[in-house]
Protein backbone atom coordinates (compact mmCIF):
# COMPACT_ATOMS: atom_id res chain seq x y z
CA UNK A 1 0.00 0.00 0.00
CA UNK A 2 1.04 3.57 -0.87
CA UNK A 3 1.30 5.90 2.29
CA UNK A 4 1.58 9.46 1.42
CA UNK A 5 3.14 11.32 4.90
CA UNK A 6 3.17 14.95 5.82
CA UNK A 7 6.59 16.84 5.87
CA UNK A 8 6.30 16.97 9.19
CA UNK A 9 7.13 13.48 9.34
CA UNK A 10 10.42 13.92 7.15
CA UNK A 11 12.62 14.14 10.20
CA UNK A 12 11.72 10.68 12.11
CA UNK A 13 11.27 8.83 8.97
CA UNK A 14 14.90 9.72 8.24
CA UNK A 15 15.97 9.05 11.79
CA UNK A 16 14.03 5.66 11.32
CA UNK A 17 12.46 4.86 8.40
CA UNK A 18 8.99 4.39 6.89
CA UNK A 19 7.93 1.13 7.88
CA UNK A 20 8.93 2.09 11.68
CA UNK A 21 7.34 5.50 11.24
CA UNK A 22 3.85 4.06 9.97
CA UNK A 23 3.93 2.35 12.91
CA UNK A 24 3.86 4.69 15.23
CA UNK A 25 0.94 6.35 13.40
CA UNK A 26 -0.78 3.26 13.54
CA UNK A 27 -0.64 3.16 17.24
CA UNK A 28 0.42 6.92 18.31
CA UNK A 29 -1.51 9.27 15.27
CA UNK A 30 -3.31 11.71 16.23
CA UNK A 31 -0.84 12.93 19.71
CA UNK A 32 2.07 14.47 20.77
CA UNK A 33 4.46 11.43 21.77
CA UNK A 34 7.32 12.35 24.25
CA UNK A 35 10.46 10.58 23.07
CA UNK A 36 12.57 10.11 26.09
CA UNK A 37 16.36 11.05 25.81
CA UNK A 38 18.96 8.34 24.36
CA UNK A 39 20.28 7.13 28.04
CA UNK A 40 16.71 6.67 29.00
CA UNK A 41 15.35 4.28 26.49
CA UNK A 42 15.30 0.75 27.28
CA UNK A 43 13.73 -2.32 25.59
CA UNK A 44 10.80 -1.98 27.98
CA UNK A 45 9.77 1.14 26.71
CA UNK A 46 6.58 1.12 24.79
CA UNK A 47 8.69 2.73 21.77
CA UNK A 48 11.05 0.05 21.56
CA UNK A 49 8.62 -2.81 22.22
CA UNK A 50 6.75 -1.27 18.40
CA UNK A 51 9.69 -0.77 16.45
CA UNK A 52 12.40 -2.31 18.35
CA UNK A 53 15.41 -1.01 20.69
CA UNK A 54 17.70 -0.12 17.79
CA UNK A 55 15.28 2.09 15.93
CA UNK A 56 13.67 3.47 19.30
CA UNK A 57 17.63 4.37 20.06
CA UNK A 58 17.66 6.24 17.00
CA UNK A 59 14.75 7.88 17.42
CA UNK A 60 15.79 8.95 21.08
CA UNK A 61 19.04 10.41 19.72
CA UNK A 62 17.29 12.49 16.77
CA UNK A 63 14.01 13.74 19.22
CA UNK A 64 15.12 12.56 22.65
CA UNK A 65 13.73 15.02 25.73
CA UNK A 66 11.52 16.17 22.51
CA UNK A 67 7.83 15.79 21.72
CA UNK A 68 7.09 14.65 18.15
CA UNK A 69 3.32 15.24 16.90
CA UNK A 70 2.17 12.20 14.53
CA UNK A 71 -0.45 12.57 12.25
CA UNK A 72 -4.17 10.98 12.91
CA UNK A 73 -3.35 7.76 10.30
CA UNK A 74 -7.41 8.09 8.87
CA UNK A 75 -5.63 11.31 6.87
CA UNK A 76 -2.23 9.53 6.15
CA UNK A 77 -4.21 6.34 4.87
CA UNK A 78 -6.91 8.36 3.13
CA UNK A 79 -4.88 10.32 1.28
CA UNK A 80 -2.96 7.07 0.25
CA UNK A 81 -6.71 5.66 -0.90
CA UNK A 82 -6.75 8.47 -2.89
CA UNK A 83 -3.59 8.29 -3.91
CA UNK A 84 -4.09 4.96 -5.39
CA UNK A 85 -7.59 5.57 -6.63
CA UNK A 86 -5.80 8.55 -9.07
CA UNK A 87 -3.34 5.69 -9.67
CA UNK A 88 -5.84 3.45 -10.86
CA UNK A 89 -7.32 6.10 -13.10
CA UNK A 90 -4.08 7.08 -15.17
CA UNK A 91 -3.54 3.07 -15.92
CA UNK A 92 -6.98 3.66 -17.60
CA UNK A 93 -9.18 1.58 -15.51
CA UNK A 94 -12.90 3.08 -15.58
CA UNK A 95 -14.28 4.57 -12.29
CA UNK A 96 -17.21 1.62 -12.41
CA UNK A 97 -13.89 -0.60 -12.15
CA UNK A 98 -12.28 1.67 -9.44
CA UNK A 99 -15.31 2.06 -7.26
CA UNK A 100 -16.07 -1.57 -6.98
CA UNK A 101 -12.12 -2.26 -6.20
CA UNK A 102 -12.13 0.62 -3.38
CA UNK A 103 -15.90 -0.04 -2.13
CA UNK A 104 -17.08 3.09 -3.09
CA UNK A 105 -19.31 5.27 -5.71
CA UNK A 106 -17.99 5.71 -8.95
CA UNK A 107 -19.10 9.53 -8.38
CA UNK A 108 -16.59 9.01 -5.48
CA UNK A 109 -13.95 8.55 -7.09
CA UNK A 110 -14.55 11.32 -9.65
CA UNK A 111 -14.55 13.47 -6.60
CA UNK A 112 -10.97 12.17 -5.69
CA UNK A 113 -9.83 12.39 -9.62
CA UNK A 114 -11.55 15.78 -9.90
CA UNK A 115 -9.76 17.13 -6.75
CA UNK A 116 -6.31 16.04 -8.17
CA UNK A 117 -7.20 17.56 -11.31
CA UNK A 118 -7.36 20.83 -9.53
CA UNK A 119 -4.64 20.64 -7.41
CA UNK A 120 -2.36 20.45 -10.57
CA UNK A 121 -1.71 16.56 -10.50
CA UNK A 122 -0.88 15.18 -13.74
CA UNK A 123 -4.41 13.31 -14.60
CA UNK A 124 -5.29 11.24 -17.63
CA UNK A 125 -7.91 12.71 -19.96
CA UNK A 126 -10.86 10.43 -20.72
CA UNK A 127 -13.53 10.68 -23.79
CA UNK A 128 -16.34 12.11 -22.79
CA UNK A 129 -19.04 10.11 -22.37
CA UNK A 130 -21.92 11.26 -24.97
CA UNK A 131 -25.99 11.19 -23.88
CA UNK A 132 -27.95 9.05 -26.51
CA UNK A 133 -31.24 10.40 -26.67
Amino acid sequence: MLYVLPASMDGVVEAIGFSAAISLIHVYGGSHMFIPLRKNMSEAHPIAQLIGISLALRLAEAYGGEEVRLPMGDRVFATAREAQIIAAWNNGQSAQQIARRFLCSDRAVRLVVGRARAAGMPIKERAKARKIG
